[in-house]
């Protein structure tokens, strides 16, 4: 074929049927694509839900030890000055017997 003729192609019915089953498997191999997609921003937004309720029980036990602790501060706090007082009395008490 020289530079000056053009291609004709023929649209026969093996060549239709050829076009046509490709493009079948075309369409096929998107739809799974699109399903695996689906699936994939299904899986993405659990994961990310899981996270989430991780990261909530995460801070509220972090809360819970800290409220712990600080209710163990107080505690200790009023020991000590509960002590203090105690240490006064006995004290002033010595003083007022001897």
């Amino acid at each position: 074929m020289d530079r000056n003729e053009k291609q004709v192609f023929c649209l026969t019915p093996p060549f239709i049927q050829s076009a046509v089953e490709q493009l079948e498997k075309v369409w096929a191999r998107l739809r799974k694509v699109e399903t695996e997609a689906d699936r994939f921003r299904v899986n993405g937004y659990s994961e990310i839900e899981r996270e989430k309720l991780n990261l909530i029980n995460s801070i509220y036990t972090t809360l819970e030890q800290f409220e712990n602790y600080t209710n163990e501060t107080i505690h200790f706090e009023q020991q000590r000055k509960i002590n203090q007082v105690q240490q006064r009395v006995l004290s002033t008490n010595k003083g007022i017997l001897y």
